[in-house]
């Protein structure tokens, strides 16, 4: 599949894209510094350590490569200039094991399109950014690589329109870029493909040519194909009905006769979730093949009608479809099935938990050995160079010390947490006394404040509560609705709450995760099983805008089931919040979510079972009394993506129980970020490259006074994109118009202030901008970064700061950090 840019951009040829890949096998004769120097020409990124495909890293004889169509990464190993050894490792660990392959041959195919040009800031940048010699070599296009074969055209006339925005774009900011292009840099036609001939190819019918797909009933166009263009075959195709929570209605379905040789084909989550629907539907008597029927399944059938042939996938895709002219429907199950269950306990230990932030280390961070004290990581080594010598943590300690950790002992290392200055800290000396004391004194501190612990995390466990019962009704169903793979962390979080909820004592769990790492699903699941056993749930947010979040999803997942939920917050007119006020005091409202106003006097429940808080350090002191009071005896779930210090103690102390997840999901892709300096051509090529692959664009300006200028700017700086503007102080009416607006694409760029922090998740926008980042805190900056990067799509964040202006000694570490 490839977008308008995509198939404008052009490329080095196929031929010299094949011999951009790289082969090496054991015994064979080549050189680290010239396979490394050859991964970099072939869009690799040097980054250590390893984490995701497309990375390298090279330390000495070792070089480690993450190869773009592999599961995991080989570790490299060569003895002078020949390789000696090739291995898979795993990412968490950095370490291989008997358990991995050991390959005689790697072949590692280039990671991008523009063989010998500089790599681009990420993965997915439309081209070189008009900085890279050599264009001579960028001749191919999309239509040389597909030479002889048909294209499927869907929605002609908006590829055209993205076509020709495309083609401006690029023009625009070549132009844009001015001084600051290089003598050599390609023109714009050097680096796109004719728009022309392109369209042109794409108007040819089959054979060679295109087969459009066009929607039924589609909107009127007035854009015709070129003047004497040949008619391309059309096949008419609308959206498929949607099965999501109600995979029985598909059941329902795939029985039904359907025309002759009339065919489905689902698409699964994963192997395990393909065989468990085809065991489903089979049980429920559709048509089911021995196999996965191989190609696509449709063929012209002759008699009378009978149901449909179903044909099981592994695989993803955002919807489906269905071409009524030729029988067919594609439907996507990610949203009906849930991953199997996990035989395998969940392993948990300080070397993992280091190993989860050692991804991240980079030479020079600090870290703190549990015996010696405050150092700075320097690297991964070997002192010796013979087979089978142990990897070591290399570490510098005051006045040029060093220590040499092996990799097995790595329980005895943690990542240092900065304070709330961001500064670093001061080296240790081996062998001194100043470690040893300072841990005595936190040891002393410890004991002061245990009596009072142990006496409040004994009154809690004393508080009757409510033990749920431990089957719940419809659970597995519900679970079903989960469109993603659990990871194994979030796993172990479900399994932990639900423990708690099935224990007669209140719970009282803080459950911390990265943004974006699956927190809200726990939360559902938990508030699921309380609402089936006859409890209230009360979802409290600190904000409308994630209020009116919670309330979309939480409305979408339990629609299927006899529980009614509603919404409490600013957003409502006074009589719909009077009605569920009403309706949580009699019992009728089931599950509410809201901000502040749920803490409101009015505001009592008939019998509330779980409460579970989003956020709780957002709110003030007030609010937490009434808390207490509101969780007395009820189950108590916080989440958070930044704890602070005393509710991560309270947690670390025994008075809240802990669960944490730190595994991303799965194709989750890091940020990429970067602190710049305001720099308008920089704000339009961003903005301009997201709208290019269809995307949408935070911009993130907090200053409600000059909100207005700063629209007025972009509009100037981008003309075809259409901007949103977004603060809490609009009117709650028109700020849930605004934020809706863009949600359902109605805008490419909402310029807002920082309401954007909580609550906004949309796949869909995948480029950040902040202006003036240096003001802003680094739990913040963090919050708001993590609004974008929630798909599998890259995303990148700039953390703009005011041109020729030094960063203050504060702002610089905080910046960095993310």
């Amino acid at each position: 599949a490839a977008s308008a840019a995509g198939a404008l951009a052009r490329t080095a040829a196929p031929d010299r894209i094949a011999d951009a890949g790289i082969r090496l096998a054991r015994g064979g004769r080549d050189s680290p510094i010239e396979i490394a120097r050859r991964l970099a020409d072939a869009g690799y990124r040097h980054e250590n350590p390893v984490g995701s495909p497309g990375d390298f890293a090279r330390r000495g004889g070792i070089l480690d490569v993450f190869p773009v169509r592999r599961r995991l990464p080989v570790r490299v190993e060569f003895a002078f200039d020949e390789v000696e050894d090739l291995r898979e490792f795993e990412v968490d660990t950095q370490r291989s094991g008997d358990h991995l392959e050991r390959p005689a041959e790697l072949w590692i195919p280039p990671a991008w399109e523009w063989i010998g040009a500089n790599p681009p800031a990420g993965p997915e940048e439309p081209h070189p950014a008009f900085s890279s010699p050599g264009s001579d070599g960028f001749r191919s296009g999309l239509t040389e690589y597909l030479e002889g074969a048909d294209l499927f055209l869907a929605d002609p006339e908006r590829f055209r329109e993205a076509a020709d925005g495309e083609t401006l774009r690029v023009v625009e900011s070549h132009s844009s870029a001015g001084r600051r292009r290089p003598v050599d840099a390609a023109e714009p036609p050097e680096l796109l493909a004719d728009h022309d001939a392109l369209l042109e190819r794409l108007e040819r019918p089959p054979p060679a040519g295109a087969v459009r797909l066009r929607a039924l009933d589609p909107p009127a166009r007035t854009r015709r194909a070129p003047e004497g263009a040949l008619p391309a075959a059309e096949i008419a195709s609308r959206p498929v009905e949607s099965y999501a929570r109600r995979p029985t209605a598909l059941f329902d379905n795939l029985t039904r006769p359907a025309p002759p040789g009339a065919a489905v084909h689902l698409f699964a989550p994963g192997e395990g979730a393909a065989a468990r629907f085809r065991e489903r539907a089979a049980q429920a008597g559709a048509r089911v093949p021995d196999d996965d029927g191989g190609g696509v399944g449709v063929g012209v059938g002759v008699g009378i009608e009978a149901p449909p042939r179903v044909f099981v996938h592994s695989g993803r895709l955002s919807a489906g479809f269905e071409m009524p002219g030729i029988a067919l429907r594609v439907v996507s199950g990610a949203a009906l099935l849930a991953a199997p269950p996990r035989a395998r306990p969940a392993r948990s230990s300080r070397t993992r938990s280091f190993f989860s932030d050692f991804r991240d280390l980079k030479p020079g961070d600090p870290v703190v050995h549990a015996d010696h004290g405050v150092g700075r990581f320097v690297r991964i080594t070997r002192l010796d160079s013979g087979e089978g010598a142990p990897e070591l943590v290399e570490i510098q300690y005051a006045k040029g010390a060093r220590l040499f950790v092996p990799v097995d002992r790595l329980d005895l290392l943690d990542r240092y947490s900065a304070g709330g200055d961001g500064s670093a800290p001061p080296l240790d000396r081996l062998g001194g006394g100043a470690w040893g004391r300072r841990r005595k004194r936190v040891a002393r501190a410890l004991r002061d404040i245990a009596d009072d612990l142990i006496q409040l995390y004994a009154e809690r466990r004393e508080t009757p509560g409510h033990a749920f019962a431990r089957d719940t009704p419809g659970l597995g169903e519900f679970e079903d609705g989960f469109e993603w793979e659990e990871t194994e962390d979030q796993a172990r979080a479900i399994r932990e709450v639900f423990a708690d909820m099935e224990s007669p004592a209140p719970m009282d769990r803080l459950l911390a995760g990265d943004v974006g790492f699956g927190k809200t699903e726990v939360a559902l699941r938990a508030a699921f099983k309380a609402a089936m056993d006859g409890k209230q749930v009360a979802v409290l947010a600190p904000t409308t805008v994630l209020a009116a979040q919670h309330a979309r999803v939480f409305a979408e997942r339990f629609r299927p089931f006899p529980i009614r939920v509603e919404l409490l917050s600013r957003f409502r007119a006074p009589k719909q919040q009077r009605e569920t006020a009403a309706g949580l005091r009699s019992g009728t409202v089931d599950l509410v979510i809201g901000t502040h106003r749920l803490l409101s006097k009015d505001v009592e429940f008939r019998d509330l079972g779980l409460l579970v808080v989003d956020e709780e350090q957002r709110f003030g002191v007030a609010a937490k009394e009434r808390l207490k009071r509101l969780a007395a005896g009820v189950d108590h779930l916080a989440l958070t993506a930044t704890p602070i210090p005393r509710t991560l103690n309270m947690s670390l102390a025994g008075i809240r129980d802990l669960s944490v997840i730190e595994t991303a999901p799965r194709d989750r892709m890091a940020i990429h970020t970067e602190v710049r300096p305001f720099d308008p051509p920089l704000v339009a090529e961003a903005i301009r490259h997201e709208m290019g692959r269809e995307g949408q664009v935070y911009f993130v300006h907090n200053r409600i006074e000059s909100l207005d200028a700063m629209a007025a700017w972009l509009g100037d700086l981008v003309p075809e994109a259409k901007i949103l503007a977004a603060h809490g102080k609009m009117p709650e009416a028109a700020l849930e118009r605004t934020i809706l607006r863009f949600q359902n694409g109605e805008a490419d760029i909402l310029l807002a202030t920082t309401i954007i922090e909580n609550g906004l998740d949309l796949p869909r926008v995948n480029t950040l901008l902040v202006n003036r980042a240096e003001t802003f805190g680094l739990s913040q900056l963090y919050q708001i970064r993590g609004r974008v990067g929630r798909s599998s799509r890259r995303a990148y964040a700039y953390l703009l700061t005011p041109p020729g202006a030094p960063l203050s000694e504060r702002a610089e570490p905080r910046l960095r950090a993310l």
